[in-house]
């Protein structure tokens, strides 16, 4: 991860502000009552938020954030193993 992020702050900050610009900041705030109200942590979007979503507007911007996510992971993923073959010397894929 560059600038010295986790995994795990960039899933805190970025899912919040996918569902927001897929759904509108309203419907996070919603979305955020939702799960409190369902016992869930309205600050952690996975396994939490997100079901509050799906149970208010369906599973369009769940799935939406979720496939934005995994893009995210599998080109990080990418990019930290060309740049381990560039550090050892191994040719680059073109």
């Amino acid at each position: 991860m560059k600038a010295g992020l986790t995994l795990a702050a960039v899933v805190a900050l970025f899912a919040p502000m996918a569902s927001a610009y897929n759904a509108g900041p309203g419907n996070l705030r919603k979305f955020r009552e939702k799960a409190k109200t369902m016992g869930l942590d309205p600050n952690v979007w996975f396994g939490n938020v997100e079901n509050g979503a799906a149970a208010i507007i369906g599973r369009e911007t769940v799935q939406y954030v979720s496939n934005i996510y995994k893009y995210y992971v599998a080109y990080s993923l990418l990019v930290d193993r060309m740049a381990e073959r560039k550090q050892v010397g191994l040719p680059q894929a073109d």
